[in-house]
This record gives C-alpha cells, sequence and structure tokens, in this order.
C-alpha cells in the first residue's frame, strides 16, 4: 500500500495520512475489507462540499477493482462518480466495451441501479479492466465500438510514435550523434 501512496504523490495527489488534504482509504473488494468505509466517506465528502449530480446523465466511474470469477466472469467494482449506472447499460472502461449485466451492492444484494458516490460489483466486462480506469455509459454499442477503437488506435499510434523515438535514439548512438 506504500508504493500506491508514494505513486499518489508522485502524481500530485497529496493525502491526508502526508499532510494533503486528500482522504485515502485501503480497501479491497475481494476481501470486502472498508468498502462501507470508502462509500461513506465519499458521501460525507459530497454532502460537506455540497456537490450535486446528474441524475439524468449517463452514469461515469472509476473502477476500484476487477477479477476473473469462477467461470470464467469478468467482474470490476465501481463507484458512480455521476449519473444513474442501470443494468443493461452500455459502457466504455480503457480501450475496452461492454453491457451491464449484473449489479451487486456492498450489502452483497443484487441492484437494479446505482447512484452517484455508490460502490457496486458490476460483471459483463469483456476484458479486465485496470483500476482507476474510467467507466463511461454511452448510448448504444455502435457508440461504444465507435469510441474504444478510436483509443485503440490513439494507444496504437503513441507506442508506434515511442518505438519510432527509441529507433532514433539507438542510431544517434550507435553512430555517435549528439
Amino acid at each position: 500500500m506504500d508504493a500506491v501512496k508514494l505513486g499518489l504523490h508522485k502524481v500530485g495527489i497529496e493525502i491526508e495520512e502526508l499532510g494533503g488534504k486528500t482522504p485515502c482509504i485501503c480497501i479491497s473488494a475481494k476481501d470486502k475489507t472498508n468498502i462501507e468505509v470508502l462509500t461513506m466517506l465519499i458521501r460525507e465528502t459530497g454532502q460537506n462540499l455540497m456537490l450535486k449530480s446528474n441524475n439524468e446523465r449517463n452514469a461515469e466511474g472509476v473502477i476500484i477493482e476487477s477479477q476473473i470469477e469462477k467461470g470464467a466472469q469478468i467482474t470490476g467494482s465501481v463507484i458512480v462518480r455521476d449519473g444513474v449506472l442501470k443494468l443493461d447499460d452500455i459502457f466504455v472502461c480503457g480501450i475496452h466495451e461492454g453491457k451491464v449485466k449484473n449489479m451487486i451492492d456492498d450489502n452483497n444484494k443484487i441492484v437494479q441501479q446505482a447512484f452517484p458516490g455508490t460502490a457496486v460489483h458490476v460483471s459483463g466486462f469483456k476484458h479486465v479492466p485496470e483500476a482507476g480506469f474510467t467507466f463511461n455509459v454511452v448510448n448504444n454499442s455502435d457508440e461504444a465500438n465507435y469510441i474504444a477503437n478510436f483509443r485503440i488506435n490513439k494507444l496504437r499510434n503513441t507506442i508506434m510514435d515511442l518505438h519510432s523515438q527509441n529507433q532514433k535514439e539507438s542510431v544517434k548512438n550507435k553512430i555517435g550523434v549528439l
């Protein structure tokens, strides 16, 4: 966990434990550790800051944990940030798309929808998402496919650019050009 805290510090997120203003809670959806504490903290922070969500818009959230369940079912724990997440919603997460097949709340109950500040365990991913990835509900599968392909192409171009830069550096080093 110390590596995570150090990583947060490196990207400019100062947690309370280290003198900053950002709360930090160690959680595990797998072990069901501190999820209720995190959910409560999110609600309290939202109330203290008088944050309002738009329940009419497509849901947006963040992945806090993911895993492959028995039977090769891929699931992810999502904290909803805005909008209302509903069963059968089509989403994009990272470079992959999916459809919400099932949602389980922090009390291990199946739910039909999840409101902002709520953590739910979602099934319906085609690939295992990484913690920290944004989870965005879209209007239809065509839109999801378009966004996923756009992100794939952007990632591919970034990798190709990095590879090209590395090759140029290698050639410069071989011939002694500074």
